[in-house]
């Protein structure tokens, strides 16, 4: 039975926390874990300027900033497509872990070549967290909630990424370069076994 016009623009007009409220389980649950996980994810504004900081030269750091770029222009349909075959969750857990591990190589890090190498692999973890997370919630949400699900996780990741970014730099004003991405890749990790653990396949 075709929908009054009263009716369309009530559904339309359903409270963005009544909506939030009535999403599954499942999304919750990640939703909480990518919180958790944002609060390591500072600025990308960071990784140069601990370029910079280990004397690197302004021509070589944009050679940095491309091969990142290069990277996850590559690496974004691979992502996605080992996704499809050994599920969201794997990889997206796998992402995590790798942001943690690349964090603890810019705290070690100690000329250009690990540098360029951590580079690369925080293209793959850029491009594998983009990608494989809206499908996955996606798959968690379904298509009438969609839109909800991607809004409330696009918001609230972004009031997470500014104390993050905040919170780097306090540590890395107070105890050095090294104490801040230590403190982020513990956070990433704890993200990483969160996402195993709490989370659907």
């Amino acid at each position: 039975e075709p929908k009054t016009v009263s009716e369309t623009i009530s559904k339309k007009k359903t409270p963005f926390w009544q909506a939030l409220k009535e999403m599954p389980l499942e999304y919750m649950n990640f939703l909480k874990v990518s919180l958790i996980f944002s609060l390591s994810y500072f600025s990308f504004a960071l990784f140069i300027v601990r370029a910079a900081e280990l004397k690197i030269a302004e021509d070589a750091i944009i050679i940095l900033y491309l091969i990142y770029n290069i990277t996850y222009t590559l690496a974004s349909i691979p992502a996605g497509m080992l996704s499809d075959k050994i599920g969201r969750k794997p990889v997206i857990a796998g992402a995590f872990a790798l942001y943690a591990l690349v964090c603890v190589g810019f705290a070690l890090a100690g000329d250009y070549l690990q540098l360029a190498g951590l580079f690369i692999l925080y293209g793959i973890f850029v491009a594998s967290d983009e990608s494989v997370n809206k499908a996955y919630i996606a798959d968690l949400s379904g298509a009438e909630r969609r839109g909800t699900a991607l809004g409330a996780y696009n918001t609230a990741i972004g009031v997470a990424y500014l104390p993050a970014s905040v919170i780097a730099g306090v540590v890395w004003a107070m105890f050095g370069a090294p104490a801040a991405f230590a403190l982020a890749a513990a956070v990433a990790f704890l993200g990483a076994i969160g996402m195993m653990t709490m989370c659907r396949p």
